[in-house]
């Protein structure tokens, strides 16, 4: 199943652009729209990101633990050939996920997935616990 292509209207300043994302819930099903979404559906978007080199995940604070019932999609630099990401900040602001034992939290891969595009993507991710990820 593919999931759409969203088209965004980012924030450039200088010619550097960004973007915010907003995870709004623990649910772990593909559920959102624009920019705020389940944290599944936000990693989605940041592969077919084609225009923001510096993403921004925020979890709203209160949402708890996010469980698993898959692996989450692989972070790396998004698969579409204009894309040049630099770096991605998830703030978790003391939410978790649990991996229930089986499955993967984050998988980061810094290569775009196209043969002649290299890149480097920096990730951070602040205040977010993991727990039961393999």
């Amino acid at each position: 199943m593919r999931t759409p292509l969203l088209f965004l209207i980012a924030h450039c300043t200088a010619g550097v652009c960004a973007v915010t994302y907003t995870v709004n819930t623990n649910s772990d099903a593909v559920a959102g729209a624009g920019t705020a979404g389940s944290l599944r559906y936000v990693m989605q978007q940041i592969l077919f990101n084609e225009v923001d080199p510096d993403i921004t995940v925020n979890l709203n604070a209160g949402l708890g633990t996010i469980t698993l019932t898959e692996h989450l999609p692989i972070l790396s630099t998004p698969q579409v050939p204009t894309a040049t990401p630099t770096t991605v900040a998830i703030n978790g602001n003391g939410n978790s996920i649990n991996g229930a034992d089986n499955y993967q939290a984050f998988f980061i891969v810094p290569l775009g997935g196209y043969a002649a595009k290299t890149s480097s993507l920096a990730v951070t991710i602040d205040s977010l616990n993991i727990d039961d990820c393999v």
